[in-house]
């Protein structure tokens, strides 16, 4: 894992596979691929899961290490939120960052979480600054 590089994010709902790629491929600065959609020339990994309680859906992005994202995580997910209207909440990073939640109005929020059987859910909200 030390030659690779990861961000993972959860969707409040389902949204379509090829959406979610595109997305990506167009903000991060490189394409991304998943198990079930090729992507030519891609450099990332995206590995998208579904959950029954909670947010409805994971998406763990691997890359190289040495390639850079074109945007910040929390400047992605504002921009994921907003694209495919839904909220999105970004795992903290390993120095510890607080879990961000991006709404499809723009407005990014730090949060907790409580883990469920099958999925992650919102404890309570706080403003981000």
């Amino acid at each position: 894992m030390a030659n690779t590089q990861s961000i993972q994010f959860f969707l409040k709902s389902e949204k379509n596979e090829k959406e979610i790629l595109n997305f990506l491929g167009s903000k991060i600065g490189f394409l991304v691929e998943s198990t079930d959609i090729e992507v030519p020339d891609s450099v990332g990994f995206a590995q998208i899961s579904s959950h029954t309680q909670g947010f409805e859906q994971s998406i763990l992005v691997t890359w190289p290490h040495g390639v850079e994202l074109a945007l910040a995580p929390d400047a992605m997910i504002k921009f994921m939120a907003a694209r495919l209207d839904v909220a999105v909440l970004l795992e903290p990073n390993i120095d510890g960052d607080a879990w961000l939640l991006a709404q499809p109005d723009g407005s990014v929020k730090s949060t907790n979480v409580r883990y469920l059987d099958d999925g992650i859910d919102l404890s309570n909200i706080q403003q981000h600054p």
